[in-house]
């Protein structure tokens, strides 16, 4: 902002008085408008004509103090009263924030010089005391916007400040007063200038300059005055980061500056309300100095001690104590407390009013528990009383709701770092019961799951180092009512893994309990009931816990394998067998690739369990066969599926070994099973065997042929005699008519196995013997059903079957004799069937074919057809050729002796059959009957020969 252009003296060119003058109430009639209302953007340019006013009063005063030209007073007296009226603009801008700094500090430059310019030759004292004020607050206000005018206005004071000082002390109380505020201004601006300008020796020697008696006479104003630079300085060294300085060494050099004014407000007798803030702001500060310098200067500890204390002492008697002050104040003793050894008592007194106090904001919880872990280790105790305490206070109030689970996680976090691990669970059981307890207060699920993740980490923690009761105790701490909106996923979880720990700690009672608080319809729950029951020998109750496990939804069958392996090492078979038949049932389930051979491993495992518990001396037989059929008959149902859907059988021994096992117990418990079991059994056996035979990849085995005719004439066998004894029904007449197929298999498989052993005699014995008892059963079966044709066509298949016997031959006579229903041409033909292939086999005996033909003939006889006559006549004369072969033998025990009855009989029939013939004319027939009978005199001892022959003449003369 341009001032006027300055007039010149004609004579010599240099301004004079009156144009200097004039030249500065220009720009003053220019600059004071624009400060009534200054803008930020102006400010610049005002302070430049500030200056320019500033220095145009200077040079007045230089122009006025080097010529003996006398100034009108009109000038002088103008001149001062716009600088006094400059500064008190200045003034009312100190209390006004907008004003720009630099701008403040150019109207009192301004100010100061008009009224410097306006000053006398000779100054009075009192006007040195004002010039000297003023000067030393000009210097100040430039002291932190431009240092080199604070030192040229300074500079100008230290000349008025030596020219004080020569001046004698006035006796005048106000003027002593005035005179010692001027002083200590100027060297507390002197102060703060050399401070701004980093020079501490020259700031430090100002602050020495102020003493006592000066401070006496100033009113309490001056003395606050005083007091806020000191701590400002103080406050500026302690919070200054000069990188190279340390931060013990700015402490220490802050340390005298607050004394200092501690010593002032100590020693000052102004507002006492105003003395005791300021007094506990200084011991604030100071024992923050003394605390950081305490690194270099340990014993400065006991001084940060005491000047808490005092500052503690004047607040607590303070008339309007402040909590914020108060909680200031015990994190600074908290702080204290930390780096020097202190006692429980003491750092208890001082964390529990500061938890009461607190704020429970998250920001103010944080310091807490910060600070409260920063001590754990040296204080674990107080730690835990603390956070109880801080815990409480959360739940106390709905603002330190949103903050209570931080507080408790803290605390869990702590407790469990303390050894004493009874102390550590109680602590954090009683803390969870708090917050249950808290109404209005509840956890969310990702809060819950937080907690109870980190509650199992910890007993998973001592689970891995076997500490299975510590263990336990961590897991239980999850069952806590503060943790139901988590329950339905984590409740019997918790309860399941402590019932876990207490098993393997050997505790099953206490397992036991706590299993009974878990969902039944759970299988790890079922699967825990059977490892209890296990260890105290309860087989039948962890047998009901494997059922119940695989009908749980949440089945998994590796709970059956880890069943399975520990049945195994308690060497429980019944128990072992039970859990093995569970496994089979969940393979029968699932439908996997390979379930075919899983379940015959399987089936294999347990058959031969059973045999091994059937073997044990006391074995209950009665349970264990049935249990051994129905293992032997799912392995049936498994490998015949197999077979046949056509696939290939992978497990060719493992079913070799079945069948094998089925038919040597089936052997074994002759004598000792029921009837009934041993035919089932022999019946699994032979199914086995057919499943064998039928999967195999190349040939069957040698001998399975062999066992399975066996195994399959024991099946039969048994099921008939079984059926034979039971009353007349349809089911009954339905399971013979079974048999005969049956028996028609059996006996094609012992033709195989004769077809292809001819060479072991011993075999072929031992088929053929079983073939021809089936045809005897088939034949005993068809009779009582009745069923002749069926009957006759059996007869007749064993045409050329070498290995059927005479016995053979006899029992199918004597079944067709016997059977009272049995129609004459069925019998006949019987009969006659036997006669013929007993004698193609070369198999007859005479007694049998002498007993045979009497059926024979007298069958055909008692028809009265002719036919039936002329083959009774045919049968007769084959009798007579038998006798004449083995007539001559009279050994009546020999089978091929013809009895002596036999012959009677059949000379008997022969003459009667040709007397009957006579009479009813049939003249050549009765002649072939009387020579018959005339032949069987021979073999016949005693017997009415002449008679015979007589009757035949008398026969032959009348015809």
């Amino acid at each position: 902002m341009p001032g006027k252009r300055r007039k010149m003296d004609d004579a010599s060119g240099k301004p004079s008085l009156e144009s200097l003058f004039e030249e500065i109430r220009a720009s003053l009639a220019i600059v004071k408008p624009v400060l009534a209302q200054i803008e930020q953007k102006e400010a610049r340019d005002v302070a430049q004509a500030l200056h320019s006013i500033a220095k145009l009063a200077e040079s007045f005063t230089k122009l006025r103090n080097a010529s003996d030209e006398i100034v009108a007073e009109t000038f002088i007296d103008q001149l001062d009263v716009e600088g006094v009226g400059l500064w008190n603009m200045s003034i009312f801008m100190a209390k006004n924030d907008d004003v720009p700094t630099e701008v403040f500090a150019a109207v009192r430059y301004a100010g100061f010089r008009l009224i410097e310019a306006g000053l006398d030759a000779n100054p009075s004292q009192q006007a040195l005391v004002t010039i000297l004020e003023l000067s030393s607050k000009v210097g100040m206000a430039f002291a932190a916007v431009d240092a080199e005018l604070a030192d040229e206005v300074l500079t100008n004071a230290a000349s008025y400040e030596r020219s004080l000082n020569v001046l004698p002390h006035s006796i005048d109380p106000s003027a002593a007063q005035n005179r010692a505020r001027a002083t200590v201004v100027y060297y507390t601006s002197r102060m703060e200038a050399a401070w701004k300008q980093n020079n501490l020796d020259v700031a430090t020697y100002m602050q020495k300059k102020i003493n006592d008696h000066q401070l006496e006479l100033l009113l309490p104003r001056d003395v606050e005055f005083v007091v806020s630079k000191l701590v400002e300085i103080g406050i500026s060294l302690l919070k200054s980061k000069d990188d190279n300085e340390a931060d013990a060494r700015r402490a220490q050099n802050a340390i005298p500056w607050l004394q200092r004014a501690l010593t002032i407000v100590d020693k000052s007798s102004g507002d006492p309300v105003w003395l005791s803030g300021r007094r506990r702001a200084i011991l604030r500060n100071l024992a923050r100095a003394y605390y950081i310098s305490s690194t270099d200067h340990p014993e400065h500890l006991d001084r940060t001690d005491v000047a808490l204390k005092e500052c503690l002492a004047d607040l607590d008697k303070s008339e309007d104590p402040s909590i914020e002050e108060y909680q200031q104040l015990r994190w600074m003793c908290l702080a204290l407390y930390k780096k020097r050894k202190t006692t429980n008592d003491e750092l208890l007194k001082i964390l529990l009013p500061l938890i009461d106090d607190s704020a429970l904001d998250e920001d103010a919880i944080q310091d807490i528990l910060l600070e409260l872990r920063g001590i754990s280790r040296s204080h674990s105790d107080i730690v835990s009383q603390a956070l109880q305490r801080l815990l409480q206070r959360t739940l106390q109030s709905v603002d330190g709701h949103p903050v209570a689970d931080k507080v408790l996680f803290a605390l869990v976090m702590h407790m469990r770092t303390v050894p004493d691990h009874d102390t550590c669970i109680n602590a954090i059981r009683a803390a969870l019961d708090e917050v249950a307890a808290c109404e209005g207060y509840n956890f969310d699920r990702t809060c819950a799951f937080a907690f109870l993740t980190t509650f199992w980490q910890f007993g998973d923690h001592y689970y891995d180092r076997k500490r299975w009761s510590h263990a336990a105790d961590w897991y239980l701490l999850g069952t806590n009512p503060v943790f139901e909106v988590a329950a339905d996923v984590t409740g019997s979880k918790c309860l399941r893994k402590a019932a876990l720990c207490r098993i393997n700690d050997k505790e099953y009672a206490s397992a036991k309990i706590l299993i009974g608080q878990c969902p039944t319809t759970e299988a790890p729950t079922c699967y825990l009931k059977f490892l209890v029951a296990v260890n105290q020998a309860q087989t039948e109750e962890a047998i009901r816990a494997v059922e119940a496990m695989i009908k749980a939804p949440d089945f998994d069958r590796k709970m059956l394998l880890l069943a399975t392996s520990l049945a195994r090492d308690t060497q429980n078979q019944t128990l072992l067998h039970a859990v093995l038949v569970a496994l089979l049932d969940t393979l029968k389930v699932d439908g996997q690739e390979d379930g075919d051979q899983q379940k015959i491993t399987l089936i294999r495992c347990m058959v031969r369990l059973v045999l091994q518990m059937m073997e044990e001396e006391g074995a209950d037989l009665r349970r264990l066969v049935p249990i051994l059929m129905s293992h032997l008959q799912a392995a049936h149902v498994v490998t015949s599926k197999v077979v046949k859907e056509g696939k290939e059988l992978a497990f060719g021994n493992d079913l070799s070994w079945l069948w094998r096992s089925a038919y040597n117990a089936a052997v074994k418990g002759v004598g000792v099973w029921m009837e009934n079991e041993l035919t089932s059994m022999f019946g699994i056996a032979s199914q086995l065997m057919e499943d064998s035979s039928a999967a195999a990849l190349l040939e069957p085995e040698t001998d399975i042929d062999s066992h399975r005719v066996i195994a399959s004439f024991a099946h039969v066998a048994g099921q008939y005699f079984a059926t034979r004894d039971q009353p007349q029904s349809s089911i009954r007449t339905l399971g013979l008519r079974t048999f005969t197929s049956e028996i028609d298999k059996l006996v094609t498989l012992a033709q195989k196995v004769m077809t292809s052993k001819e060479n072991d005699q011993e075999e072929m014995k031992r088929m053929s013997h079983i073939a021809r008892l089936g045809l005897i059963y088939k034949a005993e079966i068809l009779s009582e059903l009745q069923d002749w044709d069926g009957l006759i066509n059996t007869l007749k298949s064993m045409e050329g079957m070498q290995y059927v016997l005479l016995t053979t031959y006899e029992a199918f006579a004597d079944i067709l004799w016997k059977n009272k229903e049995c129609p004459v041409h069925v019998l006949y033909a019987g009969f006659e069937t036997i006669l013929r292939l007993s004698s193609d086999q070369g198999v007859m005996s005479v007694q049998k074919f002498s007993r045979w033909l009497r059926a024979i003939c007298t069958i055909l006889l008692s028809g009265g057809r002719d036919a039936d006559r002329a083959k009774a006549l045919a049968y007769t004369q084959q009798a007579i050729d038998l006798l004449k072969e083995h007539g001559d033998i009279t050994d009546t025990e020999s089978d091929q002796h013809y009895p002596d009855s036999e012959r009677s009989w059949l000379l008997a029939t022969a003459f009667n059959t040709g007397v009957q013939c006579t009479r009813s004319l049939q003249k050549p027939e009765a002649k072939e009957w009387f020579e018959v009978a005339i032949a069987l005199c021979q073999f016949v001892a005693g017997s009415p020969r002449q008679k015979i022959e007589d009757t035949y003449r008398d026969l032959l003369s009348r015809y």
